[in-house]
């Protein structure tokens, strides 16, 4: 009995630990678009702060390295998504300005083409932790998602590398089943009396 209480500690301690995917979708139907899915991967141990069908925010397990993820419809071309990134940068900065200045050091940028880009930055608010911060913007499937992973700079060996995982593991596509447009999806209603055959479609 032992053993198995012990082997059932592991297991669920593997489990807690595992990354698990976390999915938003996205519709565009109502403006031209398509339905796509934008997906990453958070790390174990991490929680959820916010979450709702656009955004989601988790925490880490020092209460500092920060996820936070985005996804919303677009026409743009892929060509045209890179500087979206810029303005996420730009109102990171501004959140942390609000309770103290930050300066922004940009210290990489690299484009994928011709879907998206990459940033690495260094927010160093006055009187609070210097912050690194990986992002990547992500222009495929008639959908932009944005993903932005910080950390404080002193983890760079742990907290840096789940951060780096969480960026590589962004993707846009297709969803896997298709969906009637809204406007065609048809609306039962229940038999009115009891000479009705059954719903009918309207």
């Amino acid at each position: 009995m032992r053993c198995l209480a012990i082997l059932g500690f592991l297991a669920t301690a593997a489990c807690s630990t595992a990354p698990k995917s976390h999915v938003l979708k996205v519709d565009g139907r109502m403006m031209g678009g398509q339905l796509a899915e934008a997906r990453i991967d958070v790390p174990g141990g991490w929680y959820a702060e916010r979450r709702t069908g656009t955004s989601a925010v988790f925490v880490g397990p020092d209460n500092f390295s920060r996820i936070s993820f985005t996804a919303a419809p677009t026409l743009a071309s892929p060509e045209a998504c890179g500087g979206i990134f810029d303005r996420e940068i730009q109102e990171s900065v501004d959140a942390l300005g609000k309770s103290s200045p930050t300066k922004a050091r940009l210290i990489s940028r690299e484009a994928e083409q011709p879907s998206g880009v990459r940033v690495k930055a260094v927010l160093s608010p006055e009187n609070l932790p210097e912050r690194v911060q990986l992002g990547r913007v992500v222009c495929r499937s008639g959908a932009v998602a944005v993903v932005n992973c910080s950390y404080g700079s002193a983890r760079e060996a742990t907290h840096g590398r789940a951060c780096q995982r969480v960026i590589e593991s962004l993707s846009v596509a297709e969803p896997a089943e298709r969906q009637l447009p809204p406007v065609l999806q048809p609306t039962v209603v229940p038999a009115s009396s009891a000479g009705d055959a059954g719903p009918k479609s309207l």
